[in-house]
This record gives structure tokens, sequence and C-alpha cells, in this order.
């Protein structure tokens, strides 16, 4: 499962620290809390637009479906599997399908795992160019 493109950058609390010792810790708990109601609505939104039968649930067509609306380039084989993966890892009460609850969890959990992916790459690309620069 890919989240939605349309939001490319992570939001930013416009709250100010002093100082160089970094944010509060109010403060950095503040903008984790924005941020993370945000993902909330952003996932909540996708649910809704996902759930074409709109009873409340998505079962594997439409996870495939909303699946390939997010990724046109993947193939068939790949969607099936993310949606097999979504359904097993989300799906706590074992239903076949995702409650909204469900699918929240499971793209802030995939949006969570970007972050850390993002930053882990931004730390290797540092630290190669800081090798580059001692030589």
């Amino acid at each position: 499962l890919k989240p939605s493109s349309s939001r490319s950058t992570r939001y930013r609390s416009p709250l100010k620290t002093l100082g160089d010792a970094g944010p509060s810790p109010a403060a950095a708990e503040l903008a984790w809390a924005e941020e993370h109601l945000e993902g909330e609505e952003e996932a909540a939104a996708m649910f809704a637009r996902a759930d074409t039968d709109n009873n409340g649930f998505l079962d594997k067509d439409e996870m495939v479906a909303w699946i390939q609306s997010e990724d046109t380039g993947m193939a068939s084989e790949e969607v099936d599997e993310e949606a097999h993966t979504a359904l097993t890892t989300f799906d706590h009460n074992k239903d076949q399908k995702l409650s909204k609850e469900e699918f929240v969890e499971a793209i802030l959990a995939m949006e969570d795992e970007k972050e850390e992916q993002d930053d882990h790459e931004a730390d290797e690309d540092e630290e190669h160019e800081m090798k580059e620069h001692e030589h």
C-alpha cells in the first residue's frame, strides 16, 4: 500500500523555540499531535473514496481497486499481494475486510515506515557527502 502522493511534504508545526536546544518537550508533543491528526483525517478521506459500496468496510476487491488507483504502474500481482498483506496485517478481527479504524492504522503505519526510510536515506546521503568533502 502506498499513501496518496498528494501530500508530498510532511506537515511542520509553526511553533518556534528559542536557542539551539531544540523544541521543548511540550512543543514537540503538540507538533506530533497536530501532524498525527492531519494524517488521520487524510487517511479517513482516502477510506471514504475507497469504500465504493459505502458499507463502512473495505473488502479485498475495494482494496485492490484503491491500490490500483493510487499506483497505476503497479503490476496486478503486486496489487493483489499488497491487498492481501494489508488485510492479514491490519484486519484485527479477521473478518476479511478493513474497518475505517483498521485502514487508518494501516495508512499511518505506512507513513511512519516511509518517514523512517526517508530519514535513513537522508542520513546516508549526508554521510556520503561528508566523506566526499574529506577527500
